[in-house]
Formats: structure tokens, sequence, C-alpha cells
């Protein structure tokens, strides 16, 4: 979890479920993002 979201997610323990799985979401994202950069693999390459 990248620091932005374990600040963000501080207040989504009590509160809408909609924020963890957004966090949970965005950072799959940014972790598929992070491996087609470092590995200059296509999107596809990068979630096998």
């Amino acid at each position: 979890m990248n620091p932005f979201t374990r600040f963000l997610s501080q207040w989504s323990a009590d509160g809408p479920a909609q924020l963890s799985a957004f966090i949970a979401h965005w950072d799959a994202l940014e972790g598929l993002v992070v491996r087609v950069y470092r590995r200059k693999v296509s999107v596809d390459d990068a979630q096998a």
C-alpha cells in the first residue's frame, strides 16, 4: 500500500465500504502501471 492510500485508509475502517474497495482497486492499478513501466512490457504481459 502506498503512503497516500495508507493515509486514506485510516478513515475507511468505520467508513463506507466503497472507499475500501476504491483503495484496493487503486493499489492494484498502481501496481500494474509500475510493472509495465519497470519491465517495459505490455499490460497483458504485466498481468500474467
